[in-house]
């Protein structure tokens, strides 16, 4: 009969660290490609200036970071044609225009940016080489930076954007952690990541790289046999800013393997098998598998030389050295060995035992091991926003405790590895 116990695997706490590494100079190409040529142009010497102007930028814009701050220094090529009242003269001058950009991930997670041009620095004053004439080369400096702060505060806080702006990859990862995942075809295991809370880590910079991490909060399950639904998504959270943790995740999931599914596999190694024992022999028709009193029942009909069905029990447990679930000790029960040494004691010497022991073991195994390796190649295959990338690396998967409920198997899983998210 069917017997099971009451508890369930306790739920445990699954983190995921995803740290965030974006090369600063990844900005200060874009940056070099949206400014480029003329920045800005007067042709008309009676605006009230009594000046033609052409700035033009003259070299590659350079980019350092502190903190939550951005400092740039764009080089441009000053043409200047200046109405000097009897005549008109030429000259021309470079100037390093300083910019500076404070940013801010606002609670939809978009970066908030404040860019000014807080300084300039001649570093070619253009002068006039005629007696008597002066050119005003303040009011040249004040009409460059005017004319030109738009359009350079414009394309920076763009860039800043398109560079750090990690709405984006955190929208998109939050929503697809709410579908459930294929991470094993040939069993049909479903991963249910199911996140609970997100949040970002303290921006770090290290020379030409900023660094965070994304922290996921979690209760994942795994579930074998059909797709599961998708899980009803909730809100992306407001940006919260976390402490700083190990890189790295440790997902413990609850994995449920259906009686039913176990069946249908177990069937798949040993229906239509024969066993023999001198010159009798069976043949498995069909096998049932359920719980009693924490152990695994294995119910098969045979035909042949023995007409009807056997029992089998074992206890299901982790071997931490080979990394798999084992069915220990599975041996015929009481009530069938009676049986079987008043009419059937050639079933006992047969290698049926141990070859359905081996079965139960290997699929077991195999399941997990393909669940691990499917798990990193789908990770590897996650899209995210245009130019950024995602690595992982699952290392390890390991089992804790095995409970059977009335439903099938529950396991605690442990998934430990490595995952990243960078620009280059």
């Amino acid at each position: 009969m069917e017997s099971y116990a009451s508890g369930t695997v306790p739920s445990k706490r699954s983190v995921i660290t995803i740290p965030i590494d974006i090369r600063i100079s990844a900005l200060e190409n874009t940056i070099n490609q949206q400014l480029e040529g003329v920045m800005y142009e007067d042709n008309d010497l009676r605006d009230g200036d009594r000046m033609m102007i052409k700035a033009t930028k003259a070299d590659r814009i350079n980019v350092r970071m502190e903190g939550q701050q951005l400092f740039f220094s764009l080089p441009a090529s000053l043409w200047v044609k200046y109405d000097a009242g009897i005549t008109t003269v030429e000259a021309s001058g470079k100037i390093a225009m300083d910019i500076h950009t404070t940013y801010s991930v606002k609670p939809d997670w978009s970066i908030a940016t404040q860019t000014q041009i807080t300084d300039h620095r001649w570093l070619q004053k253009p002068v006039l080489k005629v007696v008597g004439v002066n050119l005003p080369v303040g009011l040249l400096a004040d009409l460059v930076l005017q004319n030109t702060k738009r359009r350079i505060t414009r394309a920076i806080d763009q860039a800043v954007s398109q560079n750090f702006g990690l709405g984006t990859i955190v929208r998109q990862t939050w929503d697809t952690l709410f579908q459930p995942s294929l991470v094993s075809p040939e069993y049909g295991a479903w991963l249910l990541v199911d996140p609970q809370a997100i949040g970002m880590t303290p921006i770090r910079v290290n020379e030409d790289t900023l660094s965070t991490s994304l922290i996921v909060e979690a209760k994942p399950t795994v579930v074998l046999g059909n797709q599961p639904p998708n899980l009803q998504p909730r809100p992306l959270p407001a940006f919260t800013q976390f402490n700083y943790q190990a890189p790295g995740f440790e997902v413990h999931l609850g994995a449920s393997i259906p009686f039913v599914e176990a069946q249908r596999l177990a069937k798949q190694e040993v229906e239509g098998q024969t066993y023999t024992a001198g010159k009798r022999s069976v043949t498995i028709q069909d096998i049932e598998l359920f719980g009693q009193d924490g152990q695994l029942v294995v119910n098969l009909r045979m035909t042949g030389s023995y007409n009807g069905n056997v029992y089998l029990k074992g206890k299901p447990v982790f071997n931490a050295a080979a990394n798999a679930v084992e069915v220990q000790d599975l041996d015929f029960t009481l009530d069938t060995r009676s049986f079987l040494l008043k009419s059937g004691a050639w079933l006992l010497k047969s290698t049926l035992r141990k070859r359905l022991q081996e079965t139960m073991d290997f699929y077991l195994k195999y399941n997990l091991d393909a669940s691990r390796k499917a798990l990193e190649d789908q990770l590897n295959a996650f899209n995210l926003a245009p130019g950024f990338h995602l690595r992982a690396k699952v290392g390890q998967l390991g089992i804790g405790r095995v409970e059977l409920q009335k439903e099938g198997f529950l396991i605690d899983v442990k998934l430990s590895g490595e995952v990243s998210i960078r620009n280059f």
